[in-house]
């Protein structure tokens, strides 16, 4: 097995810059949906003024859940940066773990989502 503390050059340039394209993307996502998911909370908070309840709760719930996902995808984008610039593997390492939560919670999101959908329904 590889020693992930010692750097290698052995990736292509052009691998390297597709990585560090990539982060970018995954830094500007993050940001729109931690943006995205503040107009969120403050949209429930406007709910549960108007009588909302328990759904505006739930939905700030979501939001600051939304808000988690979104930064571990910018300490993604991070860590993948940190790669490109100096082939650390250790950095690599930490991207590929923080890849897995992200995708993890992603999941986990869902199936929340699809759980309330379906009890918001026979609720009607």
């Amino acid at each position: 097995m590889e020693n992930l503390d010692q750097p290698s050059n052995s990736f292509p340039e052009d691998i390297l810059k597709e990585i560090r394209t990539m982060a970018g993307w995954m830094q500007f996502v993050g940001i729109i949906s931690i943006i995205g998911s503040v107009l969120g909370v403050l949209g429930n908070f406007s709910g549960m003024a108007n009588g909302a309840g328990a759904n505006a709760l739930l939905g700030i719930l979501m939001q600051g859940f939304a808000i988690y996902i979104a930064v571990i995808l910018i300490q993604k984008s991070t860590h993948f940066r940190n790669f490109s610039a100096n082939s650390d593997g250790e950095a690599l390492l930490q991207a590929m773990k923080s890849t897995h939560m992200y995708w993890m919670l992603s999941l986990v999101m869902i199936a929340i989502n699809i759980a309330m959908n379906i009890l918001m329904a026979n609720m009607r």
